[in-house]
């Protein structure tokens, strides 16, 4: 892989594929670090969230008209950042759980259970955000068997975001939906990242759930592996290391989860996280206090 510094750039990763506690540690940085006068941006190169289970991010989206997922309102919020929410999150999927009822009218209850073992089954849409000599294109694709009424949907906001997007296109299945990620992926990511260098002096990544590589041959000046209780430092080019030697054995870095790796990487400091009430996590301020330690070991990190 190139090496290419990504300036003042953090990744936070979990150590855990869900529930590690990225999002809490990404918001601490990002208004504790903006707190000591820096300019920091958020970034969420990839995300999914679900238009049942995370309602207070899709009713926003719905209002506008747009997609973009619940982690980056707050993101963004914490870093008092101005940039258009694509920009900080270039791809997002919009996901639905089935709609038990359409099954049980049919009596259908195993195919019920079948299909919600498919990750596909539950895709509605997704977006892909690129910047092309300045300006923010946004493709579309949709996934329109889940438009039948087997899944949660709502059919008069997909059909309000795919009238602002710049290019509509289908998903007829799970090969095609990831062969529009390895085709789009690393185009949306990385022209999003270096708008966001150029402007920014430090761009908090949060990663999605417990990949290690979001893009590939971007350095960072610290690496933070995060679970409950806990952040992990790891030096950025031991960290890259072994994602290399992973990909000369012929993995996918951009597949890599942090079980794969970290057994082969030590960290170089451990900061404990106390746990956090309610109020902790209502003001942003406080909540960057209570993570005091580690922001603190993170701006130790930065240029």
């Amino acid at each position: 892989m190139r090496r290419r510094n990504g300036l003042n750039s953090i990744y936070v990763f979990g150590l855990f594929q869900v529930s590690s506690g990225k999002t809490v540690v990404s918001k601490a940085l990002c208004r504790g670090l903006t707190n000591m006068g820096l300019k920091v941006a958020p970034f969420k190169p990839r995300s999914g969230h679900n238009i049942w289970y995370q309602r207070y991010a899709f009713e926003e989206c719905r209002r506008e008209g747009r997609l973009f997922c619940e982690d980056i309102i707050k993101l963004k919020k914490a870093a008092r950042c101005s940039l258009p929410y694509e920009v900080l999150n270039p791809v997002d999927a919009l996901m639905a759980p089935m709609y038990a009822g359409a099954f049980l009218t049919d009596s259908y209850m195993r195919g019920l259970y079948l299909m919600d073992a498919d990750t596909f089954n539950h895709l509605l849409v997704e977006r892909y955000t690129m910047l092309e000599d300045g300006e923010v294109r946004s493709m579309i694709f949709v996934n329109a068997k889940n438009l039948t009424g087997r899944v949660l949907s709502d059919k008069d906001y997909i059909f309000k975001l795919t009238g602002k997007a710049d290019k509509v296109s289908s998903i007829e299945d799970v090969a095609r939906w990831a062969s529009v990620f390895n085709r789009l992926g690393h185009c949306s990511i990385s022209t999003c990242r270096k708008s966001l260098e150029e402007e920014y002096g430090v761009v908090v990544v949060e990663g999605f759930n417990d990949a290690v590589c979001p893009e590939l041959g971007v350095r960072y000046k610290a690496v933070i592996g995060v679970g409950p209780g806990v952040a992990a430092f790891y030096d950025p080019e031991d960290f890259y290391r072994v994602i290399e030697l992973k990909s000369i054995m012929g993995l996918d870095p951009k597949g890599l989860r942090s079980k794969e790796i970290l057994e082969f990487v030590k960290p170089e400091e451990v900061v404990s996280i106390p746990a956090l009430s309610s109020i902790d996590l209502r003001s942003l301020d406080v909540l960057s206090q209570r993570l005091g330690e580690v922001v603190g070991a993170t701006l130790n990190r930065l240029e």
